[in-house]
């Protein structure tokens, strides 16, 4: 965690992503763990005891009602501390019982903030904007009007320092930045984004898991996932289950977020249903300089493909007519998770039947160790060879594979 060799002198959390609904649900117990968590993170530091904030990042209300932004401010009551701002940006579920205009109203009414919102917190600039409607979007953009308030910000917060990172909410993506951007992604503000290495930008919209290495992204800029404590949904099209994965409701993480003296930043991912940080550290050294940049698509790790050891293989553990469930061990990696399995099945003349593709569960901070994998609508009174291979982040294939023949009933 670096605790001990990394001195903040700022601290904030940030997600996004939390849906109330008017009936009571397990995302409220989770937005006050994670109040509790940023709190006693922040207490057992020594050197900085303090939250200086807490974003949202929109979509904290599902639908925007009265019950649900009064079940928000009670926690956030029980648990904010005084010297914590609360910044609270808006967009599309939000705006669903009263309409944009209508929801930015009861923010102010209700919370006593702006929807857009530029803060300065120990010289450390932070820009927050609200979703409205745009040329791309009904309810999730960036108007015209909005981009240049925006931009007049970051060239505010330049002219304070060009080097010293600026911190930037929205909540839908950069498209095609970090993962979740290729479905859930807007261009309203990218033309001004990418002239600006200096911006680190915290989005979601995607539900996006915040373990993904590649929630991640540094390009022109930083653009970084943030969660949500609802589901999961990946950004991928090629899965049997479409993009919302199995166990997708065992969810809720969020980010701490740090920056010292020397302008270096740190993000740690916490894991609200383990209760325990992920095992990553993301350090952005140099904000401004993008010959520094770390977290690009060919990162350290980025080229270590799955494996499985010798002794794995796969177990046929039920066989029908039109069915068979197997299950087979987790492959290794020496560098992040495996990302996903892919499964080839031929038929007793070696033609290929189809070929189908599960995540391994990486988005869970306790992974199971087995896979299980069950195939539907074979023939009856046939002979398949199913053959699984691994694949990382990146699409990088595992060298061996495990492979199995079994006959239909």
């Amino acid at each position: 965690m670096m605790q001990n060799s990394f001195t903040p002198v700022v601290r904030f959390a940030v997600t996004s992503d939390i849906h109330f609904e008017d009936d009571y649900r397990s995302e409220r117990e989770r937005l006050a763990t994670a109040m509790q968590v940023a709190n006693r993170f922040a207490e057992e530091c020594a050197a900085y005891p303090k939250l200086d904030a807490f974003f949202i990042a929109g979509d904290a209300a599902s639908s925007g009602t009265m019950v649900q932004y009064e079940a928000l401010l009670e926690i956030i009551k029980a648990h904010k501390k005084p010297e914590t701002e609360l910044v609270y940006s808006l967009a599309g579920h939000e705006y669903r019982d009263v309409g944009i205009e209508g929801a930015w109203d009861r923010l102010r009414t209700l919370f006593g903030m702006e929807p857009d919102r530029h803060l300065v917190i120990n010289g450390f600039h932070f820009i927050s904007l609200s979703a409205g409607e745009s040329p791309t979007a009904k309810s999730n953009g960036y108007n015209a009007e909005k981009s240049a308030w925006y931009e007049a910000q970051i060239r505010a917060a330049i002219a304070d320092d060009p080097q010293r990172p600026i911190f930037s909410f929205q909540h839908p993506h950069p498209e095609n930045t970090c993962y979740g951007s290729a479905e859930w992604g807007t261009t309203d503000l990218l033309e001004i984004q990418r002239k600006y290495p200096q911006l680190i930008t915290f989005s979601g919209h995607s539900h996006a898991p915040i373990n993904d290495p590649r929630s991640i992204w540094q390009g022109d800029f930083t653009s970084i996932g943030t969660g949500s404590f609802a589901y999961f949904e990946l950004d991928e099209l090629d899965k049997v289950y479409g993009t919302v994965p199995p166990d997708s409701q065992i969810c809720a993480q969020f980010h701490i977020v740090e920056a010292d003296a020397e302008k270096r930043v740190r993000v740690l991912s916490y894991d609200i249903i383990t209760g325990r940080f992920f095992d990553q550290c993301w350090l952005i050294e140099k904000a401004w300089d993008k010959s520094s940049f770390v977290y690009t698509n060919d990162r350290p790790g980025s080229e270590c493909a799955p494996y499985f050891a010798e002794t794995d293989a796969i177990s046929v553990d039920s066989v029908t007519s039109d069915s068979v469930t197997i299950s087979f061990p987790q492959a290794q990696i020496d560098a992040f998770r495996v990302n996903a399995y892919y499964l080839v099945l031929c038929d007793e003349h070696g033609q290929e039947v189809r070929t189908e593709s599960v995540w391994s569960h990486y988005y869970l901070n306790d992974m199971p160790t087995r896979m299980t994998w069950t195939l539907k609508e074979l023939a009856p009174k046939t002979t398949y060879t199913a053959t699984i291979y691994a694949t990382n982040f990146w699409a990088k294939r595992s060298p061996n594979m495990l492979q199995c023949t079994f006959t239909t009933k």
